[in-house]
């Protein structure tokens, strides 16, 4: 309540992020409130199938793999974390 944006994450965004998992709990819960989401994801599975009900909650997902190459993503996740959040605001 009263947020207006949600940022949440997870390894690798896939089908199962949105059953049971982290992410998806996350999207419920901003869902329900009205509030976006914003998902940083090492990687994304090409094939994810976004739930249709939060497909207009997410309003961002990005993937640190595809920003800044695997080998940084994996060893430097903290700093790519940092320097994709403006992004999410943009």
């Amino acid at each position: 309540s009263g947020a207006t944006l949600v940022i949440t994450g997870e390894g690798r965004l896939d089908d199962e992020s949105f059953n049971g998992k982290v992410v998806g709990g996350v999207c419920e819960i901003a869902w329900s409130a009205g509030v976006p989401v914003a998902v940083i994801a090492g990687a994304i599975d090409p094939d994810v199938v976004i739930p249709p009900h939060l497909a207009s909650t997410l309003t961002k997902i990005i993937s640190l793999t595809e920003m800044f190459g695997p080998g940084r993503a994996w060893t430097e996740p903290l700093s790519c974390i940092r320097e994709s959040v403006p992004s999410l605001l943009q």
